[in-house]
Order: C-alpha cells, then sequence, then structure tokens
C-alpha cells in the first residue's frame, strides 16, 4: 500500500499505549478514526475530539502492509476537589 502522508514512529514508551498495540519503531500512523493524519496538528486536533471509553481504529503502515488496529481511549481520572 502506498501512502504519501503519515506520521513516521520515531519513539515508543516502554509499557505504554503504543508498545502494548505492537507498534514499532519505523511504523507509519496515517489514520485515525474516519481521518487521514499527515502531522502532529492534524493528530491533536482528531484527538481533541475522542471521548474516553470510545472505541476509534488507527491506520498503520509496516514495510509494505496496512493495518488497522482498534483501541479504547482512556477515560482520564476525576479530579478530587481541592487538589
Amino acid at each position: 500500500m502506498a501512502i504519501d502522508q503519515g506520521l513516521l514512529v520515531v519513539a515508543i514508551d516502554a509499557g505504554g499505549p503504543a508498545d502494548k498495540l505492537g507498534v514499532q519503531l519505523k511504523d507509519v500512523l496515517f489514520q485515525v478514526g474516519r481521518f487521514y493524519v499527515k502531522d502532529l496538528d492534524q493528530l491533536g486536533t482528531v484527538l481533541e475530539d475522542v471521548r474516553g471509553g470510545q472505541a476509534i481504529r488507527i491506520g498503520i503502515i509496516r514495510g509494505n502492509v496496512a493495518a488497522w488496529v482498534p483501541i479504547t481511549a482512556k477515560t482520564p481520572p476525576v479530579k478530587k476537589e481541592g487538589k
């Protein structure tokens, strides 16, 4: 599959969400939900509309293979009053 835009994975936090999904260095993230992303600004804009608990798909290219991985957004922790 040929994609001419996307975000190249250059670092992964051990034990982090990307690591748990099996994302690897040099993968290319090109789609979040129904939106194609080409830079960090677009990714941030798309992720701002994702609600906690919402399931979305991300599109990743590894070599010549594209795959779509379903993920569920975490619900942010509830802030306690006075903290």
